[in-house]
């Protein structure tokens, strides 16, 4: 009788984690389906841009035209947008990026303060 029982008591935790598992498997599908099936509809302004007039490394600050909309802690992008080098010469190479001179350089930053049109 001692070793009927110690069977079935054996027994039973295998089959209650294979029951455990084969729940887990039926549950996760529906989990994935529902998680990445649904779509945010995107519309409206999605970025903001900012106008850089003057930066200020003493503060690591830099000023926009138009501060309005950042608030601490926001992500932003800044990008060197100007200074690449052209080949502007009346010849085939004519528009041809001769030097970058930082342009397209970019950083992720964090908004630390706002401060009328000064963000640090």
């Amino acid at each position: 009788m001692k070793t009927g029982k110690l069977f079935f008591l054996h027994q039973y935790p295998a089959n209650l984690n294979l029951l455990r598992l084969l729940i887990l498997f039926s549950i996760l599908p529906c989990c994935f389906h529902f998680s990445f099936c649904q779509t945010t509809p995107v519309s409206g302004i999605v970025n903001t841009y900012y106008k850089v007039i003057d930066i200020i490394p003493a503060k690591a600050c830099v000023r926009v035209t138009n501060a309005a909309g950042l608030n601490y802690s926001d992500k932003v992008m800044l990008v060197q947008m100007k200074g690449a080098g052209i080949n502007t010469s009346n010849s085939s190479t004519f528009g041809d990026t001769t030097s970058l001179n930082n342009a397209g350089n970019y950083e992720i930053a964090t908004v630390c303060h706002v401060t009328g049109d000064s963000v640090f």
